[in-house]
């Protein structure tokens, strides 16, 4: 069992998913109910379905960190701390915002 720790990037971007990403309502239903089910597996299991395509970035600055994907280009990047079972839930983006760097 991994514990799932939240930054306040990634609550204030899951509460705010229809403005911040500009999401339709039912994009946004379906995204939280698949974050719902995502966050519980990786807390059971540690690692998601491959359907998520789960992977591990590569560039840095978020070299060593991970995301998966959430409808098309939907990303939610955490950062797992295997010693611990630790998952660190960073933030909600999209590919673009990705490449642009680090969150403040």
């Amino acid at each position: 069992m991994y514990k799932l720790i939240s930054t306040k990037i990634f609550d204030k971007r899951l509460r705010n998913l229809k403005r911040i990403l500009r999401l339709s309502d039912s994009d946004v239903k379906e995204a939280i109910e698949e974050i719902k089910y995502t966050l519980s597996e990786l807390q059971q299991n540690g690692t998601l379905p491959p359907e998520f395509s789960p992977h591990e970035l590569t560039d840095d600055p978020w070299k060593g960190w991970q995301e998966y994907h959430i409808l098309d280009d939907l990303l939610v990047v955490n950062l797992k701390v295997e010693k611990n079972h630790i998952i660190w839930l960073t933030t909600i983006t999209t590919h673009h915002e990705l490449r642009k760097g680090p969150f403040k």
